[in-house]
């Protein structure tokens, strides 16, 4: 080969290396989710006054659909003097939800939310669209479904 050709050839795997590594970063940050810590604190310092001392707030993405849809998992404990109260954890469900949507308001896709309030006497379960309307908690297959 001629020199003129490897060179042209050289530059050509070198653009094609370059493109592929910036589709990778693309690809990359459509796909992970960076940014569940940052709103569960966020959720945390909002509704710290509704909570029991010293709990934690956990937001996991649970699974992720075919076209970009996410569903979430928010998991809180109300402060004891809530479950007496009448619609006191319903209200803090609805709150934490508006939040963590809030911050969600970037992304595309369908997002679902489910949010989970631990109780001393079990758990109670919302799941909300981004409208805020109640939906059924959608299936997510375990990880031995995945295999």
């Amino acid at each position: 080969m001629e020199p003129a050709s490897l060179r042209r050839l050289a530059s050509m795997a070198m653009l094609a290396i370059i493109a592929m590594l910036f589709m990778y970063l693309f690809a990359t940050k459509q796909v992970t989710d960076t940014e569940t810590p940052r709103i569960a604190t966020f959720t945390h310092d909002v509704l710290e006054r509704s909570l029991a001392p010293d709990s934690d707030v956990t937001l996991k993405l649970r699974a992720r659909v075919a076209g970009g849809a996410r569903h979430y998992e928010l998991r809180l404990r109300p402060a004891q003097r809530l479950p007496a109260a009448r619609g006191g954890v319903e209200t803090l469900l609805a709150r934490a939800a508006e939040t963590v949507f809030e911050e969600l308001s970037g992304r595309q896709g369908d997002v679902t939310l489910t949010c989970v309030a631990v109780l001393p006497d079990g758990e109670r379960r919302v799941t909300y669209d981004r409208r805020m309307q109640k939906i059924p908690e959608p299936v997510v297959p375990s990880a031995d479904d995945a295999e």
